[in-house]
C-alpha cells in the first residue's frame, strides 16, 4: 500500500512540474547594424549572431536604400554570419534571412531594417520619367503608332505608283 502512495506522488509531481520549452529554432541575437540603427556612413559588412550553430546553406538577402540588393559574400561560422557588402545607396536598408539550424535541422526567418543617413540618389521606377520639353514620353509614345502607320502606307502608295508607272512603260 505504501509504494501505491509513493507511485501517485511521484506520477503526481511529474506531472505538474512545469516542462521547459525545447530551444527549436535559432534566433537572431547580436547583430552589426543593429535593427533600427541609423548610420551616417554605408557599412562594408553585416554580422549576425543567432541562438544555435547554423548550417552552411542559411541564407541572407540585404537590400541597400534604392532596394537594389547589396551582399557579396555571406560565410557562416558556428552562429555567426557575415556578409561583406557592396557600396549601396543611403535610405533604408532591409536585411532578411532563412537560416536553418545546424543543431536541429529547424529552419527560422526574420528580417529587420536600418538607415543609412542620406537622400537616395536612385530614379523611382513608378515616377515617370520627364523628357525635355515637359512631357512623360507617354504623350509621344501615343503618336508613335499613328506615324509609323503613315509612314508605311505613303510607302505602299509610292511602291504602288511605281509598280503602275512601271508597267504603263
Amino acid at each position: 500500500m505504501r509504494w501505491r502512495f509513493a507511485l501517485v506522488g511521484t506520477l503526481s509531481v511529474l506531472v505538474l512540474l512545469p516542462a521547459t520549452p525545447a530551444s527549436a529554432h535559432a534566433e537572431l541575437g547580436p547583430a552589426t547594424p543593429t535593427p533600427g540603427a541609423r548610420l551616417t556612413v554605408v557599412p562594408d559588412q553585416l554580422r549576425l549572431g543567432f541562438s544555435e550553430s547554423l548550417a552552411p546553406d542559411s541564407r541572407i538577402r540585404v537590400m541597400d536604400g534604392c532596394s537594389h540588393p547589396a551582399e557579396k559574400a555571406a560565410s557562416v561560422t558556428g552562429n555567426q554570419m557575415v556578409v561583406s557588402l557592396v557600396v549601396g545607396r543611403p535610405g533604408t536598408w532591409r536585411v532578411s534571412y532563412d537560416v536553418i539550424s545546424a543543431d536541429d535541422g529547424h529552419p527560422s526567418s526574420g528580417s529587420y531594417a536600418f538607415t543609412v543617413l542620406g537622400a537616395p540618389r536612385c530614379q523611382d521606377a513608378a515616377a515617370p520619367l520627364t523628357l525635355p520639353g515637359g512631357g512623360t514620353g507617354r504623350e509621344q509614345s501615343q503618336l508613335l503608332l499613328p506615324a509609323l502607320l503613315g509612314i508605311v502606307a505613303m510607302l505602299g502608295a509610292a511602291f504602288v505608283v511605281r509598280r503602275s508607272t512601271a508597267s504603263a512603260r
